[in-house]
């Protein structure tokens, strides 16, 4: 029995051995694709920015004359106020004219 135990002890060792060897093997993979894209996407960024690189050409702007006059804003109307009507709180009778209770 401690034959079978030492086996399966021993086996169970093996594997855990060849899970390590593979999980080691995929991350350094993973690093190097990494790496790599990394690469790629800063050499495509520097050649975007190196044609960005130009030199930068003046744009003729026509100058105004001091002279010009300068137009005054339109004037808006006044905006009219509207006094709130009260609303009476009691109700009254159309004959008598007292008002109404219960």
């Amino acid at each position: 029995m401690a034959k079978v135990v030492r086996e399966v002890s021993d086996a169970g060792a093996k594997v855990f051995k060849e899970g390590r060897k593979a999980v080691a093997d995929a991350v350094e993979l993973a690093e190097k694709n990494i790496e790599s894209a990394a690469k790629k996407a800063s050499k495509t960024i520097q050649s975007k920015v190196a044609s960005k690189k130009r030199a930068p050409t003046k744009k003729l702007v026509p100058r105004k004359s001091p002279a010009a006059k300068k137009k005054a804003p339109a004037k808006k109307a006044p905006v009219k106020k509207v006094a709130a009507v009260l609303a009476t709180p009691a109700i009254t009778t159309p004959a008598t004219g007292s008002p109404i209770s219960n």
